[in-house]
């Protein structure tokens, strides 16, 4: 057996990709209005656990953000950040401000597994969303943070957003 033998046997395409990426990551900074199209969760190696939001962009202020294209927010559930980042998603999903230290108990884990199952209750859900390129404190690398917003039609975060369609 060769070097290169298992790539024989690999699968390259359809739905059973592992590939988290599946749909491009946002990678610069804006202000950008659109539709959850799906939210899963993946399991990775070393036990890692990915919960993603999958999402069509409607609007954008940025030309590298396409109006129509589908991206994914990726968030690795077993950082010290990634249980704040997925509660904080679920409540802005569901009107909340997730600021308002009255809806922290909004969310638990029923919530999650509800927002993940097979009816997909997120799925055609509008939103605001505003993507900020950092630097990582650790490794001094760039990271995308995204921050979601409830939809109030007044206080719209991405009504400036240019539709480029």
């Amino acid at each position: 057996m060769g070097k290169w033998a298992k790539v024989g046997d690999a699968k390259a395409s359809g739905d059973s990709l592992p590939n988290i990426f599946q749909n491009e990551p946002i990678r610069t900074s804006g202000e950008f209005f659109v539709r959850i199209t799906h939210v899963k969760d993946v399991d990775g190696r070393e036990g890692d656990v990915f919960f993603i939001t999958e999402f069509e962009v409607l609007k954008s202020d940025h030309d590298s953000v396409i109006v129509g294209r589908q991206y994914s927010q990726v968030i690795k559930y077993n950082t010290d950040m990634g249980p704040v980042n997925v509660k904080r998603f679920i409540l802005a999903a569901n009107g909340m401000d997730p600021n308002n230290e009255e809806n922290e108990d909004q969310v638990d884990e029923d919530a999650v597994e509800y927002t993940l199952g097979e009816d997909q209750p997120l799925a055609g859900l509008e939103m605001d969303l505003s993507c900020v390129v950092i630097e990582t404190k650790k490794k001094k690398t760039p990271f995308t943070k995204h921050t979601w917003h409830p939809i109030d039609s007044e206080d719209s975060e991405a009504t400036d957003a240019k539709d480029v369609a």
